[in-house]
């Protein structure tokens, strides 16, 4: 038995289709829980009919000002959300890099241990606070 069957076996992030085989690409291991975190950061809280409680607030943060207030709002709310929907990981280190907020993109780094297996791992997720506005065109 795999040391890593545990982990879970599920559809990838986004769903996307094998042509022929009427079959969805399907994530295992530490790839499903990085796509699991991909998710998680990209909804939106409310944004599941049946689930509302799954998501973040990182898309509330997108008009604040920046400040080193506002990295401990992310972190924050990246925090729960993990407690509350990945709890397959540990969170050993979160980092908010904001150093081209200017140009409206925050980098999330975010390093983590997998509960049963001890096994650190690395994961970027790539926020983008202009969300199309205000380009240099």
């Amino acid at each position: 038995m795999d040391k890593n069957a545990f982990i879970g076996k599920g559809w990838g992030f986004p769903p996307t289709f094998v042509k022929g085989y009427n079959s969805v690409v399907m994530t295992e291991d530490i790839q499903n829980v990085n796509e699991n975190l991909r998710a998680l950061f990209s909804t939106t809280l409310g944004e599941r009919p049946f689930n509302q409680g799954y998501g973040t607030r990182l898309k509330n943060f997108v008009f604040n000002a920046q400040s080193s207030l506002l990295e401990i709002e992310i972190k924050d709310a990246l925090t729960t959300a993990i407690k509350l929907y990945e709890p397959r990981i540990i969170v050993d280190n979160l980092v908010i890099d904001m150093t081209k907020s200017a140009d409206g993109y925050v980098s999330v780094h975010l390093q983590y241990t997998v509960r049963k297996i001890n096994s650190r791992h690395n994961f970027v997720y790539p926020f983008y606070i202009n969300e199309g506005t205000h380009l240099d065109i």
